[in-house]
């Protein structure tokens, strides 16, 4: 899967609709790149308990509208997003680096 911005793919991400695949979520995984991430659908909150290591967290309303951004939330935390309806677990530094803020819109199709 693909997100993307107005004109350009910004990352490559798996998606995670089933219940299994959403408890699952990024534990175990190695570090995300800047350009890797999850999304998990359906989601209004997140944690980091047993990460090794931090995330940058997108959440998104229905549309794809962009609710809220965490920058490197630490392991350990927790976080949530009222009316949110996905959650985008992204590598540390990649909502700075693609200048990503509420009110932004993200698409996405399967490849």
């Amino acid at each position: 899967m693909y997100l993307k911005g107005e004109s350009n793919p910004l990352f490559r991400c798996n998606h995670a609709k089933t219940m299994m695949q959403r408890l699952k979520g990024l534990l175990g995984a190695d570090e995300l790149s800047l350009d890797e991430g999850l999304l998990i659908e359906p989601c209004n909150s997140v944690h980091t308990f047993g990460m090794k290591h931090g995330l940058d967290i997108i959440y998104l309303d229905k549309t794809g509208t962009v609710l809220k951004c965490i920058n490197n939330m630490l392991p350990r935390r927790v976080s949530a997003a009222r009316h949110a309806k996905y959650t985008l677990e992204l590598g540390v530094g990649a909502i700075v680096h693609n200048n990503i803020k509420a009110g932004d819109k993200l698409f996405w199709r399967s490849v």
